[in-house]
């Protein structure tokens, strides 16, 4: 799942937050939540999205790029979700140079970046 956000009260960049992906377990190490991922992001730059924040494991996302929000000064909308937990990625390369703030509105309505993916014959809604 996935939500536009904006991270500054005084002055608005889009982005994307993205829940954290699932696949099913026996369907898991197929490639499935690369290609989710791969996707995307693929969309995101189509769509002029500047990057995508995401609350997740930082084992699985460090290896797509994602590194800790903080070291951009950027934090998540509520307390108690450690550093290294809350990552992000600029999709826009160099976007996230000069801003900082705090991620504000995630519009849950917005949901016209992924419809559908297929993998390998699975369909993905």
């Amino acid at each position: 799942m996935y939500k536009e956000a904006r991270n500054n009260e005084k002055e608005q960049y889009t982005g994307l937050v993205l829940a954290p992906i699932a696949v099913n377990p026996g369907l898991q190490q197929k490639g499935i939540g690369k290609l989710l991922m791969n996707e995307l992001e693929k969309r995101a730059k189509r769509f002029d999205y500047g990057f995508i924040s995401i609350l997740g494991h930082p084992g699985y996302y460090v290896k797509f790029g994602y590194g800790p929000a903080s070291e951009y000064n950027i934090y998540p909308p509520f307390e108690g979700i450690p550093d290294e937990a809350f990552m992000i990625k600029e999709i826009q390369e160099g976007y996230l140079k000069n801003k900082e703030g705090t991620i504000l509105n995630c519009n849950p309505n917005n949901r016209q970046l992924i419809k559908s993916v297929s993998y390998s014959g699975f369909s993905m809604p």
